[in-house]
Formats: C-alpha cells, sequence, structure tokens
C-alpha cells in the first residue's frame, strides 16, 4: 500500500511550506530600468538604474518621482553619507552625488583602478572596492574635491565595510572575508582572513547588546555568500549539465547561498558563531549583499530573493520573512540551475515601516509590520577612524621624473610645444602651467590633423582648436547617457570611440562629427581598450572575452570577421598592438610577433625574450615596447628594432597605477593617474 494511504501522521507527509518565513506583502512598485541598488535620504527613496539616479518621495502612501540624474553608466552599489549619494558603475568608476537641491547634482567623478564594485563611505571616509584591483581610499570631508589616501589589493574584492579602523572586505572567488587596519590609509596592513562557505560577497559589521558573557557587548562580521559551496572544489565541473543530480548536491553545487555570522571583537583572532543557509540554486546575478537592522539581519540573494534573519540570538538566527521576485519566461538548462529562474534582488533599505527592494523591473516596496519591533530598527551604519594627519608622500624614483600632476592623468598629446593631458574631474590640462582648460570630465585624448578630440564622459566626444594656451570648442557629439565616452583614438581617416565597457563607435570629423559606419558591440572591455596602434590598416580592441581582435575596414565602417586570439585575457597585464604592418601579442607571459596579423586565430608560438616578465598592457613608442600593469605599477621597457627578436632593455618599480604611455619628441612618457606624468630618465 502506498504511503499516502497509510498512517502516517500529516506533519511528516505535509512539512511546513514556508521554511524560510511567511512571504512579504508587497504594497508599491516603483519602475526603473536596470534597479541595482536602492538607498534612503530624507524619508525619500534613492535608486540607481541604468544610466541614472532617481530621487522618489511618498505622497499620499504612493512613491513620487521627484527628480533624477542621468549619466551615470553601469551602476553596481549605492551608498548615501552625509547628504551625497556615492555610486559605483564597474568600468565607468564612482559618481559622488549631491543630493541636499531640488535635483541631484554630479559632484564628482572618480576614474577608478578597474571595475568599481563595492562601495562604504562613513565619517569622510571613502572605501571603493576594484574586483580584482583592490580597495581604494578617499578623503571625501569635501565631496566636490575627493583627495586619493591609497590602495591596497585584497584578492576578488566585491563589496566593503568601514568599522572604525577596520575595512573588511568580501574576496569572492577565493570564497573568504578579509579585515585591513586602516588606521593609515596609505599603508593599510592586513589583519585576518577566515574561509566561507560560498562565493563571498556582501559584508556587514556590528556591535550586539551586553549580555552576561560579553559584558561589553560583541563586534559581529555578517558575511553574505552565493553560487557553490566552498566543498565544490571545480565550479566549472558541471557547466554542461542540464540535469541536477545528487553527487551535484552532495559536492555542494549550488549550496553556497547564506548568511554566515563571526565574532570579529578581536579582529586578529576571528571566531565563526553561525550561519543559516538560503535556498540552493545557481544563476541570477553575481550579487549576494547583506544589512543589519537592530535584531533583524536582511539578505538580497539575487535570484534567490530577500530574506530577514532574526538575530536576537545570534548563536541560533532563524528565518523570519521572505520575497521571491516572479519567475523568468525563459529558463536556461545548462548549467542547471536547481530553482526556477525568477527576477535578481540586490539591493535592500528600510523607509519607515517601509523595505525598499533593488530587483529586476524596479524598486519594489514591502510592507514590514509584523516583524518584531520593525518600526524600531534602521540600517546599521558604518563608522571610519582613520589618521588624516599624514604628511603628503613625496614620489623619489631614480628612473623617472613628475612633469605634471593635476588631476587624474590618463592620456596626453602634443600640440603647438605644450603637452595637454585628459585629467579625469580637472578637464583637460595643459602641462605646462597646471591649468585647467575645460570643465568636463576628460577620459581620454587624441590628436586627429591638429584638432584636439577629447572623450569626456557623459558629456560625449568634443573637437577643439589649441590656440594660444586656450581651447576654442569647435564641435560636440552626444552620447546615450548610459554609454559615456571612455577613450578615442585616431586612426587615420577617422576616429574610434569606445562607449562604456563594451561599445566601439567609429567617427570622422570633418568640421562636425559624423558616424562612420555602425557602433560595434565587443563584449568586456575594461578600461581603455582600443590599442594606440593598428596593425596596418587594422584597429585592435581588447576585450577579457575574446583577447586581441582585429577590426578590419569595409564599406565605410568597420566588422568584426573573426580575427581574434578567442581565449579570455586579462586587460591588466595582457594585450596586443599594431607594430607598422604586422601585430604584437602579449599574452600568459609570453611575446608574440605576428607579421601577418590574421594569424591571430592560428594559436602562433611565443618568442622568448629573456629578463622580462611580460605582463603588462603593450604600447609601441618608437622602436620601444613599453608594457604598464596596472596593478603592480611595474613597467617595462623592451628594444623591438628586430620585432622578431626582442631585448628585454629596462624594468621601472613606479609604485603608480601607469595606463598610457607615448613618446614625445624622443622621450618616453607614462599617464600614471592619480600619480601624474612620468618621463622616463
Amino acid at each position: 500500500m502506498s504511503i499516502l494511504n497509510g498512517s502516517f501522521a500529516p506533519e511528516r507527509l505535509h512539512p511546513d511550506r514556508d521554511p524560510y518565513g511567511s512571504p512579504f506583502r508587497q504594497i508599491g512598485f516603483i519602475p526603473l530600468a536596470g534597479a541595482m541598488d536602492v538607498a534612503v535620504y530624507s524619508q525619500k527613496i534613492i535608486a540607481a538604474g541604468h544610466g541614472k539616479l532617481a530621487v522618489y518621495e511618498i505622497k499620499d502612501d504612493a512613491p513620487e518621482l521627484e527628480s533624477e540624474l542621468c549619466g551615470l553608466g553601469s551602476s553596481r552599489q549605492l551608498t548615501v553619507a552625509d547628504s551625497f549619494a556615492y555610486l559605483t558603475a564597474r568600468s565607468d568608476g564612482l559618481y559622488i552625488i549631491d543630493l541636499r537641491g531640488e535635483s541631484p547634482v554630479l559632484a564628482a567623478h572618480i576614474d577608478t583602478l578597474e571595475l568599481a564594485t563595492g562601495i562604504c563611505c562613513a565619517d569622510g571616509i571613502l572605501a571603493v572596492t576594484n574586483r580584482h584591483m583592490g580597495c581604494e581610499l578617499f578623503d571625501v570631508h569635501d565631496p566636490y574635491h575627493p583627495e586619493r589616501l591609497g590602495d591596497f589589493i585584497c584578492g576578488e574584492a566585491q563589496s566593503v565595510w568601514l568599522h572604525e579602523n577596520l575595512a573588511v572586505i568580501s574576496d569572492w572567488m577565493n570564497k573568504r572575508i578579509r579585515v585591513f587596519d586602516i588606521t593609515n590609509p596609505r599603508a593599510a596592513a592586513e589583519i585576518s582572513r577566515f574561509g566561507v562557505d560560498g562565493f563571498a560577497d556582501g559584508v556587514c559589521v556590528f556591535r550586539t547588546a551586553p549580555d552576561k558573557l560579553h559584558p561589553s557587548g560583541r563586534t559581529i562580521c555578517a558575511a553574505a555568500t552565493g553560487h557553490h559551496s566552498a566543498k565544490l572544489k571545480n565550479r566549472r565541473k558541471y557547466n554542461k549539465y542540464s540535469f541536477v543530480t545528487a553527487e551535484m548536491l552532495a559536492e555542494g553545487y549550488g549550496g553556497g547561498h547564506g548568511v554566515e555570522f563571526f565574532d570579529i571583537t578581536d579582529p586578529a583572532d576571528p571566531e565563526y558563531i553561525s550561519s543559516l543557509k538560503a535556498p540552493p540554486h545557481f544563476g541570477g546575478i553575481d550579487s549576494w549583499r547583506v544589512f543589519v537592522a537592530g535584531n533583524l539581519c536582511y539578505f538580497a540573494d539575487s535570484m534567490g530573493g530577500l530574506f530577514e534573519i532574526d538575530i536576537t540570538d545570534i548563536e541560533n538566527p532563524r528565518f523570519t520573512r521572505q520575497f521571491r521576485l516572479p519567475i523568468k519566461e525563459k529558463q536556461r538548462q545548462t548549467p542547471p540551475s536547481i530553482q526556477l529562474i525568477c527576477g535578481d534582488v540586490t539591493g535592500v533599505a528600510i523607509l519607515g515601516n517601509n523595505l525598499c527592494v533593488a530587483g529586476d523591473g524596479g524598486v519594489y516596496i514591502l510592507d514590514r509590520q509584523g516583524s518584531e519591533e520593525a518600526a524600531l530598527y534602521e540600517m546599521q551604519k558604518p563608522s571610519a577612524q582613520v589618521n588624516l594627519n599624514l604628511p603628503t608622500p613625496e614620489y623619489n624614483n631614480p628612473d623617472v621624473e613628475v612633469i605634471a600632476k593635476t588631476g587624474q592623468m590618463h592620456s596626453f598629446v602634443s600640440i603647438g610645444g605644450d603637452l595637454l593631458c585628459a585629467a579625469g574631474n580637472s578637464g583637460i590640462v595643459s602641462a605646462g602651467n597646471g591649468k585647467s582648460l575645460t570643465d568636463t570630465i576628460c577620459c581620454d585624448i587624441a590628436l586627429f590633423n591638429d584638432i584636439i578630440i577629447a572623450a569626456e564622459f557623459d558629456a560625449g566626444i568634443a573637437a577643439y582648436r589649441y590656440e594660444n594656451g586656450s581651447l576654442t570648442l569647435l564641435d560636440r557629439m552626444s552620447v546615450e547617457p548610459c554609454y559615456p565616452a571612455r577613450e578615442v583614438v585616431s586612426f587615420g581617416e577617422y576616429l574610434l570611440v569606445q562607449l562604456a565597457n563594451g561599445i566601439v563607435l567609429p567617427i570622422t570629423f570633418d568640421g562636425h562629427f559624423a558616424k562612420y559606419g555602425s557602433q560595434l558591440g565587443i563584449g568586456m572591455l575594461y578600461h581603455r581598450h582600443i590599442a594606440r596602434t593598428p596593425a596596418g590598416a587594422y584597429p585592435i580592441v581588447l576585450s577579457l572575452n575574446y583577447g586581441p581582435e582585429l577590426l578590419i575596414p569595409k564599406e565605410g565602417g568597420l566588422v568584426r570577421p573573426g580575427y581574434r586570439l578567442g581565449l579570455e585575457t586579462c586587460p591588466i597585464e595582457e594585450g596586443g598592438c599594431g607594430y607598422g604592418d604586422s601585430m604584437i601579442v602579449i599574452f600568459n607571459r609570453g611575446y608574440y610577433y605576428l607579421e601577418n596579423p590574421m594569424d591571430i586565430v592560428n594559436s602562433p608560438a611565443p618568442i622568448a625574450c629573456e629578463g622580462a616578465a611580460l605582463n603588462g598592457l603593450p604600447f609601441v613608442c618608437g622602436r620601444k615596447l613599453v608594457l604598464l600593469n596596472r596593478v603592480t605599477g611595474r613597467v617595462e621597457i623592451l628594444d623591438i628594432s628586430e620585432p622578431s627578436h626582442p631585448k628585454f632593455e629596462k624594468r621601472i618599480e613606479t609604485g603608480l597605477h601607469p595606463e598610457y604611455a607615448a613618446e614625445i619628441d624622443g622621450q618616453i612618457l607614462i599617464a600614471c593617474g592619480h600619480g601624474g606624468v612620468l618621463k622616463v630618465k
């Protein structure tokens, strides 16, 4: 007889249908394309979407759009501190936005070292994580003029939390949390690290109330994790499976979702306390965030939804409420997701008795009444205690000379006996006198028939004539707000412009800008990754997905016929460039010379270059190849007079972040961002 007709107790046959708590009641919705995060300021909802920051006011119990600021690239994480919003936007860097007026105003933009992802601001200190290139610290007591304090490497950093003199950072793929002492923000020191059972993302630090065992309370770190359990050693093992098997689950496939709690009262000796596992799954945006409000913890679990956790007893946390977005119409089969694929939840904020949840399509307003003492709880705020009374370090390097240092130097051109530099917030700067000649953000600069062409972020592409120490605007081409202009490279009859992190737009200029054929979607371009020199008639783009790739001129435009390395590359320490009609590729710490650039599809053999590390982005400077590594600060110079027989010439440890090199009047100059422009001695 079937057990369903037997004598088992009903509770054995019908277990609790809500193991993660009862559902939140949705009471409102704000449509916003690409909504990624949400915060609260002065009883208003601040939401970050694709290309914009929107401010909503609650009127008659319904949210109403009050104002918005467009042109903000691809948003990721948002925080609000002291009347300013701080928004990371991956390859588009960091935006600082003044919320005090009737409409939000862009106060400053910082071109971060790489993909700006995690963010935390407290007591005038701003921390930004750049995924692979570490964490940057800024003094934002004057948000219109942020001052860079320092940076430090911290694994694949996704999120950061500031607590007193600590920066607590999630190291994503390494599945661990890292704790740094930032008392001296110019020289952060790692105190400890500890593993978590999943890919690490969100972090939050809070203090518990005193009790008998802990009369002074405890400092607790909450860590949000996702994807696979740490037990699964090969994360790609089941990529081609279309079914979930018992073996996969036993090995931890999709089992990394949850929140873990650690006692870091002594940050040098962290102690595991407890954890809760959310539903296992695989898929959705790689984002799992955690926030604490009083005795409640909120876990935004991407495709898994939102979970409320009661942490009154931190040793025994329990799920109390949950919210899940609708199931998506299209369900992929490979690799399997375990759960049905739903919309992603990526951010949460508290506004009175309501929860504001950022997710697919907009911001969802939830009623949190019914949560124990919910009205008394507000989001835990970070804090920061660092020493700002530090002398500005002098830069002394016998191999180089600083010749310009105004703003954040990205690139430069020589014209009229002067060096004009793309200097970020400082606009276009004259190296001769340090004067800013424009008032727009300038990410890159190029010369086109003695005309200055500038990539001016959300202001688009501009053409200037330079005469008598000043610039005259000739024309401007606007771009879509969510696709800021990041790079511009001159190729004889036309120019290529990189928009945001994946689009290349060919244009011409004959007194006025015009499109030159269609724009091309390239894939992931991390920073400014159009090679500065073509291989003959073929421009080269440097994507993460495919490595160096040739663009072929055809019928008044450019096409992508597939001449590319075809392998994932690191756009910080690998790439390619043209050298005359030939091509040079730096890949996997090897040097490759292609007399016929189209041979890139044939996996050529590397050429030895004794003494060279060969891990930097390549730039041709006359008969020299200069390799720049923005992470390590290393510069290598090779003699390529005979490109099939390169000779290692010089290595310079700049201690800075070099990102562009060119030969000017026989001298190699290097743009190093906040470190200025260096001349190689």
